[in-house]
């Protein structure tokens, strides 16, 4: 049960974070646990434990771009994210594994983590505008999420008063070759009409 894994997990950690098996147990979970959930507590795991260890960022990067598994590179991405967020240099690794992973999901969920951590970071808006308009996600079913969205969701949460962002939106309404983005943009639009007419 994943559930049960999970729990011993954060049990293990709590309480032989000392013992010299704990790590490469860890790690262990973190790459070869059937679920994937189990895998990024596992991550977060090294990441909060043993983020004064040398080798634990190199580790995590190392798996973060040569993870053949996508669950495992998001969670390696997003401990690193959380872990090293006043880094400017991790920052600026993460963005690049956003734009350039080859996993819409990972690039997904890596646009989310920054979004909740990056909130001081100077450049957040034009990482978000430039992935509003230009990830590269091409849908092919109706159920698969867009980070495209992610992405203007983000631009609308935290720069709404920015009239850059309004521009934005509208570029998406016209030209956005998804449509559900499009329908998603159009709504939101009408929102802030309706709330600024």
């Amino acid at each position: 049960d994943k559930t049960v894994r999970g729990t011993a997990i954060i049990f293990i950690v709590q309480g032989w974070k000392e013992d010299p098996d704990t790590l490469p147990f860890l790690k262990d979970r973190a790459l070869q646990d059937e679920h994937g959930n189990i895998r990024l507590v596992a991550a977060k795991a090294i990441a909060e434990g043993w983020k004064e260890d040398p080798d634990t960022l190199p580790w995590l990067k190392d798996h973060a771009l040569q993870g053949a598994d996508e669950y495992f590179r998001y969670a390696a991405l997003n401990a690193i994210a959380e872990g090293w967020k006043e880094d400017p240099d991790t920052l600026l690794w993460v963005k690049d594994r956003a734009l350039q992973d080859e996993d819409y999901r990972v690039r997904r969920a890596v646009i989310n983590t920054i979004i909740q951590n990056g909130q001081e970071d100077p450049e957040l808006f034009e990482f978000l505008a430039n992935i509003s308009l230009n990830d590269p996600f091409n849908r092919e079913d109706d159920w698969q999420p867009n980070p495209r969205q992610v992405a203007l969701e983000g631009l609308l949460e935290n720069f709404i008063d920015n009239p850059k962002t309004l521009e934005i939106l509208n570029q998406v309404t016209l030209n956005d070759a998804d449509e559900q983005l499009r329908e998603f943009a159009i709504q939101r639009l009408n929102d802030l009409k309706n709330t600024n007419p």
